[in-house]
């Protein structure tokens, strides 16, 4: 059995979401932590913007409450920073195949880059492979900054795929990465 308190860091605590087991606007919280950093065109690139859309739903509340709204299969563990006890940012996991792999993807505030989401994300590993009794995590990013926490955490390059998505009508490369659990078990990569 998976223990919780692994997710009770020095710096921070993860909290696996649950709808009705949460304060009924944590996804709200969360939103709101990333549109204060003005983030959701970067956490949702892969939505491709439609012409006229004034003020664009990229991002925008219902598809972010939406996105991880049950039964869309995405596990969600929201960050609390110890230090304020606001939200430092979030990661979660989807295209998930039970006990075999999935897709690593997070958020964290500006603020919290560095020493807070590199604890949460060691975190997140341990339940990744603990909790979900995965063999494998992938991650798949155009953003440098993401690529180099991916590996700062133990994640592996794979290849980089030319022009493989459209980011605001822009051919952009991807980055493929890889952890499996022996990796993770030996000293992560």
């Amino acid at each position: 059995m998976f223990d919780v308190s692994s997710l009770d860091g020095r710096l921070c605590q993860l909290f696996i979401y649950a709808r009705g087991y949460l304060p009924r606007d944590v996804l709200y919280h969360a939103w709101r932590a990333m549109e204060e950093d003005e983030a959701a065109a970067r956490v949702f690139h892969a939505y491709q913007v439609e012409s006229g859309e004034p003020f664009g739903l990229r991002g925008d509340l219902a598809y972010f409450v939406d996105y991880f709204a049950p039964p869309h299969g995405r596990q969600l563990l929201i960050c609390q920073a110890k230090v304020d006890d606001s939200i430092a940012g979030f990661i979660w996991f989807d295209d998930v195949i039970p006990q075999y792999r999935a897709m690593a993807n997070l958020f964290f505030r500006r603020k919290f880059f560095g020493s807070v989401a590199f604890e949460a994300g060691n975190m997140a590993l341990t339940f990744a492979f603990e909790a979900m009794s995965l063999k494998t995590l992938w991650a798949l990013t155009p953003w440098r900054e993401a690529n180099a926490y991916a590996k700062r955490i133990g994640f592996q390059p794979v290849a980089v795929l030319p022009q493989f998505t459209l980011i605001d009508q822009k051919p952009t490369d991807m980055h493929l990465l890889r952890l499996t659990v022996e990796d993770y078990l030996n000293g992560r990569g």
